[in-house]
C-alpha cells in the first residue's frame, strides 16, 4: 500500500513539475508573442499599405467601387480566405460593425474585402452569400504578403486619406480594438466634415 502510494505521489509531482513548466513556457512565449507584435504594429502605423496590381473586381463591385472606397478620406480593409470555413465569420462581423456604425452615427464606413481563394469559379457566388460591400478577388495572395499581414490577427487595417495605416489588427475578439476602430473612423469623419 505505501509503495503504490508514494508511485502516485510521484506521478503527482511529476505532472506539478511539468504543468508549472508548461505554464512558464506558454507566458514566455506569451511575451514573446506580444513583443513581436508590438513591433510589427509600431513597424506599419503611418506607412501606406501596398495594393496588389494583380486583382480581379467583380462585375457588381468594380474598379469603380474599389476607387470610391480607396479614395475616401478612412477606410477599412480586411482579408478572408473563402475556402477557410472560420474565415468566412469576418463577414458577419464588419456587417455588423458597419450597421451598427451607421445607426449611431448616420454614416456609412467605407469598407473593402480582399478575398483569396483557390477556387476562382465559386468565389463570386460565395462571396455573394456572405457580402454585400465591396471586394476584390486577389488569386496571388499578394495583399497579404506585400503586407505581410499572414497572422489573421492582422488582416484587417485601418487607413487614412492617403491610404497609411491608422490602426492594424483583427477586432473581432478585441472589443478595445473594435471600439479604437469605431472611435478612430468617427473622428477622422467629423475632421473632414467640419473643413
Amino acid at each position: 500500500m505505501n509503495q503504490r502510494f508514494a508511485i502516485i505521489l510521484l506521478c503527482i509531482s511529476c505532472l506539478l513539475i511539468s504543468c508549472s513548466g508548461a505554464g512558464e513556457r506558454h507566458r514566455r512565449e506569451n511575451r514573446n508573442w506580444h513583443e513581436s507584435a508590438e513591433a510589427f504594429i509600431r513597424d506599419r502605423i503611418n506607412k501606406p499599405v501596398l495594393l496588389p496590381d494583380s486583382v480581379s473586381y467583380m462585375p457588381q463591385h468594380g474598379k469603380e467601387v474599389f476607387d470610391s472606397v480607396m479614395n475616401s478620406a478612412v477606410k477599412i480593409l480586411f482579408n478572408v480566405d473563402i475556402d477557410c470555413s472560420t474565415c468566412l465569420i469576418k463577414f458577419n462581423y464588419w456587417s455588423n460593425f458597419v450597421e451598427e456604425f451607421y445607426e449611431r452615427h448616420k454614416v456609412s464606413v467605407p469598407i473593402l474585402s480582399i478575398i483569396n481563394s483557390s477556387m476562382p469559379e465559386v468565389v463570386e457566388q460565395e462571396v455573394g452569400k456572405y457580402w454585400e460591400y465591396g471586394w476584390i478577388y486577389d488569386s496571388k495572395y499578394a495583399f497579404l504578403d506585400k503586407n505581410m499581414l499572414h497572422d489573421d490577427r492582422f488582416q484587417a487595417v485601418l487607413l487614412d486619406g492617403t491610404n497609411s495605416v491608422l490602426l492594424i489588427g483583427n477586432p473581432m475578439h478585441n472589443k478595445v480594438l473594435s471600439a479604437l476602430y469605431e472611435e478612430s473612423i468617427w473622428n477622422i469623419l467629423q475632421k473632414k466634415e467640419n473643413n
